[in-house]
């Protein structure tokens, strides 16, 4: 494994389920790993603060403390906020954007980038799913007739329920062929999350890759979701999880087991003991 110069993982369907770490291989793996002098970040669509309670737990604030948030708009230290990179989307398209779905009855939530908040459009959550574990009130919820200039808006989330996602479709065509636009199944609807231009967690790995002179030819990273899929295009070895869907699994270099039979594990041991051979 010492010809791997940097290891990148997914958080939710890859090392976590229902924001917990899903096995406990996973979490031992990669603290003894990072006490081997091997780098590992992690790249999530979670905000800082919510991806900060799991980079703890699994040290990443010890060793390289690099955690890449809102599907790569942010990379900052998992210690502290302290960010190298913030990419924002402008304010007048987050307002468009807000009208539109107001209009339409569709909830939308805009995320801040250096504070555990969102502004939040009067437009109660569908998701059931959500709603159980009270995910809404995990966060300062803003008006969002306060978004501004002086704030930075990394990523917009819009729950969009099964009836109306065709709307949906139809009235941010302009937006989604402007901006980075994301279709998410992980909870019980489809939620879309957009992000500026040109960014992505492939994006944000080339970035941490410059910044810590690394190759991504020698770069691995585990994924189980589309916004994943940026990340298998940059780097050397992209490994999916048997949870994926079937589009995932075609983009990434192979696979392994499910998040919760510590698929990331599995597949880091299996590639010691082939380089121990």
């Amino acid at each position: 494994m010492k010809n791997i110069d940097l290891i990148v993982s997914d958080l939710d369907g890859t090392l976590l389920m229902d924001g917990e770490i899903a096995n406990d291989n996973d979490r031992d793996m990669i603290r003894c790993l990072q006490a081997q002098d091997y780098k590992i970040v992690l790249a999530t669509g979670r905000t800082w603060y919510a991806a900060s309670v799991a980079a703890k737990e699994l040290y990443i604030d010890r060793y390289v403390d690099l955690v890449i948030c809102n599907n790569g708009a942010i990379v900052s230290k998992a210690s502290k906020y302290e960010p190298i990179m913030v990419k924002k989307i402008a304010t007048n398209v987050i307002q468009e954007l807000f009208t539109l779905m107001i209009a339409n009855d569709i909830c939308m939530y805009a995320f801040v980038a250096d504070k555990d908040a969102a502004y939040w459009n009067g437009v109660p959550c569908p998701s059931v799913n959500l709603n159980k574990i009270d995910w809404a009130n995990s966060f300062e919820n803003l008006p969002y007739q306060e978004a501004s200039d002086d704030v930075d808006i990394v990523q917009v989330m819009i729950l969009t329920p099964f009836e109306k996602e065709k709307q949906f479709l139809e009235i941010t065509k302009e937006y989604r062929a402007m901006l980075p636009c994301i279709k998410n199944d992980h909870e019980d609807m489809p939620f879309y999350e957009f992000n500026a231009e040109n960014v992505s967690k492939g994006s944000a790995i080339e970035f941490i890759a410059d910044h810590l002179k690394v190759d991504l030819k020698k770069t691995i990273a585990f994924g189980d979701n589309y916004n994943d899929i940026s990340m298998f295009d940059v780097v050397g070895t992209s490994i999916a999880m048997d949870n994926a869907s079937d589009t995932v699994k075609h983009k990434a270099t192979t696979t392994t087991l499910s998040v919760t039979d510590g698929g990331v594990s599995y597949y880091l041991n299996q590639m010691i003991m082939n380089l121990e051979e």
